[in-house]
């Protein structure tokens, strides 16, 4: 059966001009999707199948797969054990980034020829070698604490390292593999939602998201959720519980308090939708993640 394919939306907090987050679920749970974004992906734990494509390619712990912006792929984790008293984790460490993150001369310097190169392998989806792999995802995880100019210079190196990985790597898709996204779909789509993320501490309304996509608020319900897959308000709330999650693990900030900040009118409000979105309470959560705060550090095997 064909797998309906989705536009992801990928958030950006104040300070942020690409996407560098972590990802502790019992299973991967995102749609068969697409995004304008070039994914660099590392599995720290889990295992389970990535389609990519027209490929489906086995994927276990330590495994890093970059791909390009615009590539379809879905990451479908293994059944959780049914062994007593173990609990299924899936853990993976992603940077998101736009191809014209530097500007569309960086990609033309002369200097830039190796990484040309890698771009134009991602279109296909790579797969980095097991021998090379334990380095990129060293410099994948040091990004995540860091802050302005060392953030920037951390993504570099992380890109001159997948350039020096790239002799042992394999490509996942077909050549003759071609996917086109409907990119007015995704300027029209962006500029609603920036209107989100700039915006969502306070009130936001369809009819405001409707005028900056040019259409009718009928329309424009439509549209959002043939693209999205889901309805605008839902999309709205989870970019809300999204800012919650990053202020719960950052802040000491009390969970009222960080709700209210973050948009939401009503604690009971507040409380369903991230019961909806993570299946656990904003306290369980945070506890979650502080005990495993203490594993980031932890070396990675090559398998």
């Amino acid at each position: 059966m064909e797998k309906p394919l989705r536009l992801e939306l990928i958030s950006l907090t104040d300070g942020e001009s690409f996407a560098w987050r972590e990802f502790i679920q019992p299973r991967f749970t995102s749609p068969w999707h697409f995004h304008p974004e070039i994914e660099l992906t590392l599995i720290r734990r889990g295992s389970g199948q990535l389609f990519v494509g027209d490929t489906i390619v086995r994927y276990g712990e330590g495994d890093i797969f970059l791909l390009d912006g615009g590539l379809p792929h879905v990451f479908y984790s293994d059944a959780p054990p049914k062994t007593r008293g173990k609990k299924a984790c899936s853990h993976a460490v992603v940077i998101q980034m736009l191809p014209d993150i530097f500007g569309a001369k960086f990609w033309e310097i002369p200097e830039h020829r190796d990484l040309r190169t890698l771009m134009k392998h991602a279109r296909r989806g790579i797969s980095f070698g097991a021998n090379t792999r334990s380095g990129i995802a060293a410099l994948l995880q040091e990004i995540g604490p860091r802050k302005g100019v060392s953030r920037t210079l951390g993504l570099l190196n992380l890109l001159n390292g997948c350039v020096d990985a790239i002799q042992h790597s394999r490509l996942l898709c077909s050549e003759g593999y071609v996917f086109r996204p409907d990119i007015y779909a995704e300027r029209r789509i962006n500029a609603v939602c920036r209107y989100v993320f700039e915006g969502y501490t306070g009130r936001i309304t369809l009819a405001d998201a409707a005028r900056r996509a040019a259409m009718n608020p009928s329309a424009f319900c439509r549209y959002f959720s043939k693209v999205t897959g889901k309805r605008f308000m839902t999309f709205v709330n989870e970019v809300r519980v999204g800012q919650v999650c990053r202020a719960l693990i950052e802040t000491q900030g009390g969970v009222a308090e960080i709700a209210f900040a973050c948009g939401f009118e009503s604690l009971s409000n507040f409380n369903r939708w991230f019961g909806s979105v993570h299946g656990l309470s904003p306290k369980r959560f945070r506890s979650a993640h502080q005990k495993l705060k203490s594993r980031r550090a932890e070396p990675l095997s090559d398998t």
